[in-house]
């Protein structure tokens, strides 16, 4: 688990489920008077209103459960730690591809009822996705294709390069210095990009696809980015 970060979720429905933007704010509003007539001292990381309403924040557990009992609170929860996931082996990447297109049918969707993605963009939340590979739009060379690019048009890179956030490593860097570019230097958000919309030696399930970029891995290591 992160070290001090938990989730707290408030009582009323966020606004894709009809919640009111007024109301989710009176909650945050009534949890941090809360906290300051308690003495608990509250850091918030984020806010969240649209698919779940609520907050990340860091504070200490024991002080934090105290306020448990807010009339706003529904619930508080732990921020896991996520490990990213191992890059891929280059040279299996083909034949699974050429594999898995036939297995799930995408092959007959490209071809014979012209289905390949044209129109709808694809957001990957994961390492970030290599913006130079030619598969994916990009020149082929590194640092050569301009961020937002001809296939990667939205992104951004929550963390940056160094982020880690697993207290036990010795890389443990947990603040996060974001930027505009959500590059990959990790690799398994490139290895997902293509296996949706990858177009060139390889083709994937959707090539006319267009991606947006949410980095939350540094280039090694753990998130807990919220």
């Amino acid at each position: 688990m992160a070290p001090h970060a938990f989730f707290v979720q408030f009582a009323s429905a966020p606004t894709s489920e009809g919640g009111s933007l007024q109301q989710i704010q009176a909650e945050r509003n009534q949890f941090l008077a809360d906290a300051e007539q308690a003495g608990v001292d509250v850091e918030v990381r984020a806010e969240f209103d649209s698919l779940w309403n609520g907050i990340s924040v860091n504070a200490m557990e024991d002080k934090l459960t105290e306020l448990a009992s807010s009339q706003v609170v529904e619930a508080i929860f732990p921020i896991a730690v996520m490990d990213a996931p191992e890059e891929p082996e280059a040279t299996t990447i083909d034949p699974e591809m050429f594999t898995a297109l036939s297995m799930t049918g995408a092959d007959v969707a490209q071809s014979e009822l012209g289905y390949t993605g044209k129109g709808i963009k694809v957001g990957v939340i994961d390492t970030g996705i290599d913006i130079d590979h030619p598969d994916l739009g990009g020149n082929g060379e590194p640092g050569s294709t301009p961020f937002p690019s001809a296939r990667v048009t939205h992104g951004y890179d929550f963390v940056g390069d160094a982020y880690n956030a697993d207290p036990s490593s010795d890389a443990y860097s947990p603040q996060p210095i974001p930027d505009e570019n959500p590059d990959d230097c990790q690799g398994h958000g490139t290895h997902v990009a293509g296996i949706v919309g990858a177009d060139g030696t390889v083709d994937g399930v959707a090539p006319d696809v267009t991606f947006g970029a949410y980095r939350v891995f540094g280039c090694e290591g753990s998130t807990d980015a919220t």
